[in-house]
């Protein structure tokens, strides 16, 4: 029992010890005004009251139109996920790297690739997104003759004339 009890006071020395040899109460800074505001209180805003904010509205092209969209409101598709973000540069080009969540579609075989991917550019129609295409750069025109290609088949687009440089250039 004596060995129980020495035990237990060596190890409550090697506490107190570990704990330095300051009272607990020196590091309270000296006292502070602090208001509790219950949640019955007027003026507390509950999570059902506060204001949601929706999404960026996404404009409704007429059909087979192509716009243009810049960097940010690319972004802001990217964010809310109203978009189908299509890179038409060659494949080898997409491996190497493409913005995050874009299907690669090289305008090469973009007419042939079209009937078999066709049910992601109706999907993507039918939940209201806007189908983008984007290419290399401000010089390449692929972006906007897939858009094109598009258009004679019905679907309104746009396209990020930006790019893939302008995309990587700004470190999103």
């Amino acid at each position: 029992m004596n060995r129980l009890i020495h035990l237990a006071g060596g190890a409550l020395a090697m506490g107190l010890a570990a704990c330095g040899t300051e009272p607990p109460v020196a590091n309270i800074p000296e006292m502070q005004t602090v208001k509790v505001r219950k949640i019955d209180d007027p003026g507390v805003i509950r999570d059902s009251e506060r204001a949601t904010i929706p999404p960026p509205s996404v404009p409704k092209p007429a059909k087979g139109e192509i716009t243009e969209v810049d960097l940010q409101r690319v972004f802001e598709l990217q964010g809310t996920g109203q978009m189908l973000l299509v890179d038409v540069r060659p494949t080898f080009h997409y491996n190497l790297g493409h913005i995050p969540g874009a299907i690669g579609m090289q305008k090469r075989t973009f007419e042939e690739q079209f009937p078999a991917r066709r049910g992601e550019f109706d999907a993507a129609v039918k939940d209201g997104k806007v189908i983008v295409f984007y290419c290399a750069n401000d010089d390449c025109p692929d972006g906007y003759n897939a858009a094109k290609i598009l258009a004679k088949k019905g679907y309104s687009s746009a396209v990020y004339k930006g790019g893939y440089a302008e995309w990587k250039a700004s470190g999103l």
